[in-house]
């Protein structure tokens, strides 16, 4: 609980409460009997709210946004020290189809909020911001494949020149944890990801449950993450 208590007091920790928040209350929801519609409504809206928020959060920047985005192509911020240059151009050009995702996203939450005011096509542009976290995903887990690989090549050297110790050791086997789960929470993300690119008359489009369920169990596995320091940084060994 003092973990959480900590983690959580920063903007990204917050995120993490509310993201579980927005998929767990409808999840319930669809499960409440018709009997009980007004509190069925309620606990949809309320998950509505929540994930609205999540959208004003990445409007502000912090560790969100455009801002961050930016950041990260001039100065390479979030590479993580590997070296593996194609991690590299992996990493900068996930920002760059994020300049393509956030402002449909804000462009979206205007619409939603004020109609009257902007005008616009909050579906269409909505599933077209999705279009760009697809791609967002995918470069992802192809770039996590080359930090699984990188890591396999760092043990493989330690162990040749007999410098895999039981500390480095650990180091590696703790990165390794943090790229499975890192790796499970894009699975997680992809198919959610997909279907908001859809028509909700699609035949390819999930039920609202599936939406929820992937949503949730991606949101308390990313909430253990955050909380349990994993990094999918490269690690730091003594060689």
């Amino acid at each position: 609980m003092s973990a959480w208590l900590d983690r959580s007091g920063s903007v990204w920790g917050y995120d993490k409460a509310m993201k579980i928040a927005s998929y767990l209350l409808p999840l319930v929801a669809q499960t409440c009997p018709h009997r009980l519609q007004t509190l069925k409504e309620a606990l949809k809206l309320f998950g509505s709210h929540f994930s609205m928020y999540r959208v004003t959060t990445r409007l502000g920047g912090s560790p969100f946004g455009l801002p961050s985005e930016l950041d990260n192509i001039i100065n390479s911020s979030w590479v993580g020290g590997w070296k593996d240059n194609v991690i590299r151009r992996c990493v900068i050009l996930q920002s760059y189809t994020m300049l393509g995702y956030y402002p449909l996203e804000h462009a979206v939450w205007a619409g939603t909020i004020a109609p009257k005011l902007f005008p616009l096509d909050v579906a269409t542009l909505s599933r077209l911001s999705c279009v760009f976290w697809v791609l967002w995903i995918v470069i992802d887990i192809y770039a996590t494949h080359r930090r699984w690989q990188e890591l396999k090549r760092m043990e493989t050297k330690l162990k040749m020149n007999g410098s895999l110790t039981a500390n480095n050791k650990a180091k590696i086997e703790r990165s390794r944890r943090s790229l499975i789960r890192y790796t499970l929470r894009l699975v997680l993300y992809l198919p959610n990801a997909i279907h908001w690119t859809l028509d909700e008359k699609s035949k390819f489009a999930l039920a609202d449950w599936m939406v929820n369920a992937l949503g949730l169990a991606e949101a308390v596995l990313g909430t253990y993450t955050y909380v349990n320091g994993d990094s999918i940084s490269r690690p730091k060994i003594e060689e």
